[in-house]
């Protein structure tokens, strides 16, 4: 039997040759069965791979930008979230939250009338000058507490260093008993302006004239005068090291010693005393004007309200020196323009507004800001409550602060900032909210988890008035 030529039997493949050689499993299938083609060659087993891999990759490439997209889309809702945060809570706080200074302005305004019990001015005293004289008056820290001492100083608000140290002779001489009978002041070495005065007509005892002729003696009041007499005074840069520093936030920035500022007025007052015994009343006059300048020179050249409460406070000490003088010189004139000031409320607080008066009040304060008429201390508050205005705006915590802030430093500049050192007060002052700062320690789980939150926000979205004036919020709430 002749075997037909175009008949071929293929032989059975077993299982395990299949999957062991799947290639040449195929390459067999397609010699029992020809191509379309006709041809009876087998197909190349590297063609079919390089097909399946073209295949995969365009497959793996489209998976890798799924999960790229997923990954961005959950980015962006999960920080949309932590955002929101913050932002709900700056949007439901309703309206702006200001601090009330304790009526400084109407304070400032009782002292006016005593402005012409001030000493003449000596222009050979420059700003720079008498700057620096006032930085010299800064008294060792060791007196105070730690905790007043964090609060009057600030690392990142470097000060000149004070080269010589003035001798106060009211902290360091001891008085036994008997000296001074008259009532002193809880908490200071000074004596008090009540009585000290009025008892030099009746004369003092031996140890007591040792202890004022000591006070009225000491260097620190060639310093004290000098400052007092100044035309204009530069405490900023007499005081600081500048520029400022990039970690510096203007509401940090340490403020002067209001207790020691205090002992030196009546310390003043005691050195009146002092030459009135002498029988000298022209120059315990003009101690006692010493005083009053020195507290006006607060007023004048300060850059914060607490200058100009420290200023009132000392020039009051100096006006009732100045009337018990006169009521022993029988000055008639003098008692009634020294007459007692009146007593105003000194507790602060914080003041909530709706978002209906914060536009009022936005423009009230703006306006203050821009009148030359009033005091610079109240002026430079003004600016500091605009720049954080911001903070009572969703809009303006994202975008920053209303054109008519922006003015109002601008204006400043010009009409109220009178030395480098101010202008560059009024910058840092302008950049605060946009320096991420802590105003104290949260309370409460919440609040850390907003503070939390708005920290994450302003570090990933490069803003940190959200967080800055989260923290603003927390602390006033």
């Amino acid at each position: 039997m002749h075997r037909n030529p175009q008949h071929t039997t293929a032989r059975p493949v077993h299982a395990h040759e299949a999957h062991a050689n799947p290639a040449g499993w195929m390459g067999m299938h397609n010699v029992a069965h020809p191509g379309a083609g006709g041809a009876d060659a087998p197909v190349d087993a590297r063609g079919t791979a390089d097909a399946r891999a073209s295949t995969t990759v365009p497959r793996a490439r489209s998976a890798f930008v799924r999960f790229v997209v997923d990954f961005v889309r959950s980015g962006v809702i999960g920080l949309s979230l932590i955002t929101a945060v913050p932002l709900v809570h700056i949007a439901s706080r309703d309206g702006l939250r200001l601090f009330d200074r304790m009526n400084a302005a109407e304070r400032i305004a009782d002292v006016e009338r005593l402005r012409p019990f001030m000493v003449p001015r000596d222009a050979a005293t420059s700003a720079d000058e008498a700057g620096r004289a006032f930085n010299a008056l800064r008294a060792p820290r060791s007196r105070t507490s730690a905790a007043v001492n964090a609060m009057l100083s600030n690392e990142d608000f470097p000060m000149h260093p004070v080269t010589a140290i003035y001798e106060r002779p009211w902290q360091t001489q001891q008085k036994t008993i008997g000296m001074f009978p008259a009532p002193r002041t809880q908490g200071l070495d000074a004596l008090t302006a009540s009585q000290v005065v009025l008892r030099a007509s009746g004369g003092f005892t031996p140890d007591e004239m040792t202890y004022l002729r000591n006070v009225a003696d000491a260097p620190i009041w060639r310093e004290v005068e000098r400052v007092a007499s100044a035309p204009q005074v530069d405490m900023v840069g007499g005081q600081f090291v500048l520029p400022f520093s990039d970690k510096a936030f203007s509401p940090a920035m340490p403020i002067t010693r209001f207790a020691d500022s205090k002992a030196l007025a009546y310390a003043g007052v005691s050195r009146a005393a002092y030459y009135l015994a002498l029988g000298d009343p022209a120059r315990a006059e003009a101690a006692l004007k010493t005083v009053v300048s020195f507290g006006f020179m607060f007023i004048d050249n300060g850059s914060n309200v607490m200058d100009a409460l420290i200023g009132r406070v000392i020039i009051d000490i100096g006006r009732d020196g100045l009337h018990q003088l006169y009521e022993v010189t029988g000055n008639a004139r003098g008692l009634e323009l020294t007459a007692p000031l009146p007593k105003r409320a000194t507790q602060g607080g914080v003041q909530a507004t709706s978002r209906a008066q914060s536009d009022a009040i936005l423009a009230r304060r703006t306006s203050e800001a821009n009148d030359t008429r009033l005091p610079r201390t109240v002026r430079y508050e003004r600016l500091q409550e605009l720049a954080f205005s911001s903070c009572g705006s969703v809009r303006e915590v994202l975008t920053g602060p209303r054109d008519a802030v922006r003015e109002s430093f601008a204006r400043a500049s010009d009409n109220l900032a009178r030395f480098p050192s101010e202008r560059a007060y009024l910058e840092l002052m302008l950049e605060a909210p946009n320096r991420g700062q802590r105003f104290g320690t949260t309370d409460g789980k919440v609040d850390a988890l907003i503070a939390g939150a708005a920290t994450v926000a302003a570090t990933v979205l490069q803003n940190q008035r959200i967080a800055t004036c989260t923290q603003l919020l927390l602390a006033l709430d």
